[in-house]
């Protein structure tokens, strides 16, 4: 099921994934990691740090006289080896090659699997020739009919706003951060430099990029891309991507330990760059998948990881929880058709529906604490997305009670969009916590209850023009955008607009012939506190250290 859309077949380090280690922008110089920097990593390793599937290396590191299926060798390599580089003056594409051949041994050792097919060649990319090659034109690509469709998914997420030009927007913001990354279709690494000798060559980096690699080669990471929705993309791409954070992490620690034969370059991460969009970069952090991974490493080892593959959850519920996996049901959710003539669905390639999922629900929910720099919130408790220093809580009181969601895009003849978007949660209490919180989210995007109503919100900003309809209703909540007040009810004829006399706006109050509001019929579909005082600046900016160091090394991948 082929879908336009803006993800790149690339797996990309940036800012914003993985964002799992706590560093203090001072001090560290190139070659060493912090002690934050080490406290702050899993506590999920091997005893020996490394695997036992590692081969030992002879006294002499003489190559193997049958190198194929030896762990911990490659390409000349020992994992236990020294390499003579000189990283005062950067490192060139001699020094790259060494030190990649030596570090792909050392992610063997762990991973606890070969490269059957060779290293991968490690290149070096310009800023604007990875923007103008291989974003823009994965962006570029999406049809008319699918730019109107994200123009009207955003928009009722509440992360582009309907006045925006999204195709830049998404750009933007897959082109901010990026500092290496993996492309399985041509089978290289690069690092993301306008600096030919890459003088912050960063070793967590690399070693990320090479288990990436190692999936490639043994398993099919590629069909990930293939998911349709964001729930289902994210839900299996964690798995890729968080297996590569997970080994990255035991690799930085064995740096922060003195474990390997000579010392390791990770430079202390600078100031972290802006953000162009918050709710897009929290919505494609894999850091959810983490407890996953570690409960799966811990139970079985690495081949408890590799069982993941091909079978990925298919929800970000179950990674975020993973005793879920495989026992979480969603909701049947069906959503007719009750537009007026004036008004057709849209699609994005073979997507008829967007699921958001309850990561991507939260990212939603979070982004304006890190837009204020932790002034505003619309959620409870920030402290709840951030229990602890050095890692990420997806699951917030707000999602918790997440069933299940299907977001439908529509369009007129003048090409204005709207959308009808049904959430389902575990009961009327859940419902009306995130309607609640969406509801804050609209206010502070601008929105204002509309004259004479009780749950219809105005937004008229340089972002947003458009009208809202929240409406909650046991354990389901409706929200439906349209141009106005007016369209609201041409969008979806039976969504009730409450007035502030008591009295309601709606066509029939149906969903489905049988009169009920059509969320749980079996037929499938074709296809807070505004000020947010009580958060305060130290956790903003523990938070904002959790996802800074990500720039230099943590993966997202677009």
């Amino acid at each position: 099921m082929r879908r336009d859309g803006t993800r790149l077949l690339l797996f990309a380090i940036a800012l914003v994934a993985f964002g799992v280690v706590i560093v203090t922008p001072a001090a560290a110089s190139p070659g060493e990691t912090t002690d934050s920097t080490a406290s702050a990593q899993s506590a999920v390793f091997t005893d020996d740090h490394v695997g036992e599937c590692a081969a030992t290396p002879p006294s002499d590191l003489d190559d193997p006289e049958n190198p194929e299926g030896v762990i911990g060798w490659v390409e000349g390599y020992w994992y236990t080896e020294p390499v003579e580089v000189t990283p005062e003056d950067g490192f060139n594409e001699t020094e790259r090659d060494r030190l990649a051949g030596r570090t792909a041994a050392q992610v063997e050792a762990l991973r606890c699997l070969d490269y059957t097919e060779g290293l991968p060649p490690l290149r070096t990319i310009s800023r604007e020739e990875y923007r103008e090659r291989i974003v823009a034109p994965a962006v570029e690509q999406i049809s008319p009919e699918g730019r109107l469709y994200e123009r009207a998914q955003y928009a009722a997420r509440l992360t582009i706003g309907n006045e925006v030009n999204t195709t830049r927007e998404l750009i933007e913001a897959q082109t901010a951060f990026p500092a290496a990354f993996y492309l399985p279709s041509e089978q290289y690494m690069a690092f993301v430099t306008d600096d030919e000798t890459v003088e912050d060559l960063n070793q967590g980096t690399l070693a990320h990029e090479l288990v990436h690699a190692l999936q490639d080669q043994h398993f099919d990471v590629a069909a990930v891309f293939a998911e349709p929705t964001n729930d289902g993309y994210l839900s299996s791409a964690g798995v890729v991507e968080t297996d590569a954070q997970f080994f990255q992490q035991q690799y930085q620690q064995n740096c922060a330990a003195g474990e390997w034969a000579t010392e390791c370059f990770i430079p202390a991460p600078g100031q972290p760059p802006e953000v162009p969009n918050w709710a897009i970069a929290l919505n494609q952090q894999f850091q959810y998948t983490l407890p996953l991974i570690e409960q799966r490493y811990q139970a079985g080892g690495t081949q408890a990881i590799n069982d993941l593959f091909g079978n990925y959850p298919e929800t970000t519920t179950e990674t975020i929880y993973p005793d879920r996996l495989g026992e979480f049901e969603t909701a049947n959710i069906t959503v007719p058709d009750r537009s007026t003539s004036a008004w057709r669905r849209v699609q994005s390639g073979n997507l008829t529906y967007n699921t958001i999922g309850q990561a991507g629900v939260t990212a939603i929910l979070v982004a304006p604490y890190y837009e204020t720099n932790g002034r505003q919130s619309v959620i409870s408790d920030f402290s709840e997305f951030m229990p602890r220093r050095g890692e990420l809580d997806y699951g917030i009181p707000e999602t918790d009670g997440w069933r299940g969601d299907k977001l439908y895009g529509y369009a007129n003849g003048d090409n204005e969009t709207a959308a009808v978007w049904e959430l389902a949660w575990a009961d009327a209490g859940d419902a009306e916590q995130f309607a609640e919180a969406y509801r804050s989210l609209l206010e502070y995007r601008g929105g204002t209850l509309a004259d004479g109503y009780q749950n219809v919100y105005t937004l008229d900003t340089d972002a947003y023009d458009m009208a809202v309809a929240v409406e909650q209703t046991d354990d389901r909540v409706r929200i439906v955008t349209a141009p106005s007040v007016d369209d609201l009810t041409t969008v979806h004829e039976s969504i009730s607009l409450q007035q502030t006399n008591g009295s309601q706006d709606s066509m029939d109050g149906t969903d489905s012939e049988d009169g009920s509001d059509g969320t749980e019929a079996n037929e499938s579909d074709n296809a807070q506190d505004s000020d947010g005082s009580g958060a305060g600046f130290g956790l903003f900016a523990a938070a904002l250290a959790v996802i800074a160091v990500g720039a230099a090394s943590a993966l997202r991948r677009r």
